[in-house]
């Protein structure tokens, strides 16, 4: 007997079984062809709500049979009063991607194999009152009395396998002029992990990040060394030191990251690489870490143990022909004294703790800082000071780190020598003019104010200079073979009106003044 294909079928379809199988597979369908509707309308409906602004999203598909979402073209824009699409959107999301775990969930845990964001911008304006402009614009609801409720039950245990992030953008305005702009092609995470309070990371990629800065940085706007004291909030709860969080990070390793600082003074190019190894957050404990740079024509090298409560360091720090003025430009110091040329090196042991909860901190330096070809111009006299090299040896320097504000003036101390060649001084009218061949201090031993505030200045040790020539306006001139002078103590007061106290000898040779016939 010939097949017959469509008896085949209605049989096929007159069975139980079968009809209930087709049932659920059109019942699939539809709920495959409908819930990402319903989750695009559900989102713009409901997130706009909650924002309290326009939410727009132009795609929402999804793979339920591998736990996948995928979202494309999510936007929040305007206030919601206001309606309409969206021109300029606040927050621009390109695409959002993820796949999760079914079965991780049937153990009470949250496993994602993938999560990605392509595209995420960002604008923010940051206003007079010193706070960001709000996604939030909803009115707040009045808070509900609080009921007794029992233990919240504890988070479910998350993993991340891989995370990927691309052609992010931040951009945020200082009151509609300034910007500040930060974009990264790409960062990449793998094998994340967070249960019981603790964070575990793979590894981490970072790729092309660049910021651009259209103005000086705050740190240009601050008085530097001036002493002040951010303010302290009364209200605010004491620290609880046993509820330090137990985050720890098995290993950050980034093999190189280039990126572009551009401001209004100049543009400086960095080059970074990093590599730390259990980073941890909990009280007492440190973790090691090595910090390269290339920036401003030299390189930078930090080596050494990070704590973060208390806050520290302890380590290596040494750099080799570094451009000091086009780093401190693009930081927009505005120091004293305007350094316009000078390549620096050195290398320093350091032992940093900035103190916790109130308490003091301190630092204390061991090592050598050269610098070559100084020309620094004073700030308010345009007096002009250079220096061929200027040799500074630490064998000791103490600073003190915070500490009361209304307590007595800190001081740290320096003992060391600084050894200096080829120094010349001048005033813009010309009427004073210095030439040094050579100047160096041994057995040097200075207190110096810390912080800005009012304190002497004590300066001991053996200060030699020779080959020196003074000229004066007119034509007068002095010079001097040698001098040394043996300071047992030099005094210089905060206060004006106090004596300038000076205990020391003084030896001079080849002495010759010479002015001009009348």
């Amino acid at each position: 007997m010939a097949w017959r294909p469509l008896h085949f079928l209605r049989r096929l379809v007159r069975r139980r079984s079968l009809r209930w199988g087709l049932a659920l597979v059109l019942v699939g369908l539809g709920i495959r062809a409908v819930l990402p509707v319903a989750l695009e309308r559900a989102a713009e409906r409901f997130g706009g709500i909650a924002l309290g602004r326009v939410v727009e999203v132009d795609n929402v598909d999804l793979a339920l049979h591998r736990g996948g979402l995928a979202v494309d073209g999510f936007r929040i824009g305007g206030p919601l009063q206001a309606g309409g699409p969206i021109a300029e959107p606040v927050v621009a999301l390109g695409r959002l991607a993820a796949e999760l775990r079914w079965g991780a969930l049937l153990r009470g845990r949250i496993h994602l194999r993938r999560f990605e964001l392509a595209s995420p911008h960002v604008s923010l304006e940051h206003t007079a009152d010193g706070s960001l402009t709000p996604l939030v614009l909803a009115e707040a609801k009045p808070a509900a009395p609080p009921e007794e409720q029992a233990d919240p039950a504890a988070p479910w245990p998350l993993a991340l396998d891989s995370f990927h992030l691309g052609d992010a953008q931040l951009t945020l305005t200082y009151e509609g002029e300034d910007e500040v702009e930060l974009r990264l092609a790409e960062f990449t995470m793998a094998d994340f992990a967070f249960d019981e309070g603790r964070v575990s990371l793979g590894a981490l990629g970072l790729r092309e990040p660049q910021v651009r800065v259209h103005r000086e940085l705050a740190i240009g706007e601050r008085q530097i060394g001036a002493g002040a004291e951010p303010p302290v909030d009364a209200a605010a709860p004491p620290r609880d030191e046993a509820g330090a969080p137990g985050v720890r990070i098995e290993e950050i390793d980034i093999e190189r990251a280039e990126f572009t600082l551009i401001t209004d003074a100049a543009p400086l190019d960095v080059a970074i690489a990093l590599s730390a190894q259990g980073l941890t957050l909990d009280p007492g404990e440190r973790f090691p870490l090595e910090l390269r740079l290339e920036l401003a024509g030299g390189h930078i090298h930090l080596d050494g143990e990070v704590g973060a409560v208390p806050p520290g360091f302890s380590g290596r720090i040494d750099w080799s022909q570094v451009g000091i003025p086009v780093l401190s430009q693009a930081l927009g110091l505005e120091l004293p004294i305007r350094v316009e040329t000078v390549k620096s090196s050195g290398a320093i042991d350091v032992e940093a703790a900035l103190g916790d909860g109130g308490a003091p901190g301190d630092l204390r330096l061991v090592g050598t800082l050269d610098a070559e070809d100084l020309v620094a111009v004073v700030r308010g006299t345009d007096e002009r000071i250079a220096a061929e090299r200027v040799e500074i040896d630490f064998e000791s320097f103490e600073m003190p780190l915070g500490g009361a504000a209304d307590g007595p003036p800190q001081q740290g101390e320096l003992v060391g020598s600084v050894r200096s060649g080829a120094i010349a001084f001048d005033t813009p009218d010309e009427s004073v003019a210095v030439r040094v061949a050579s100047l160096s201090a041994d057995a040097l031993r200075a207190a110096l104010p810390v912080g800005g505030a009012p304190s002497d200045v004590e300066v001991a040790g053996l200060v030699r200079g020779g080959n020196i020539e003074v000229g004066l306006a007119g034509g007068d001139r002095v010079a001097l073979g040698g001098v040394e002078l043996a300071l047992r103590d030099l005094r210089v007061p905060a206060a004006a009106e106090d004596p300038l106290r000076v205990d020391a000898t003084a030896r001079l040779d080849a002495l010759s003044l010479a002015s001009p016939a009348q």
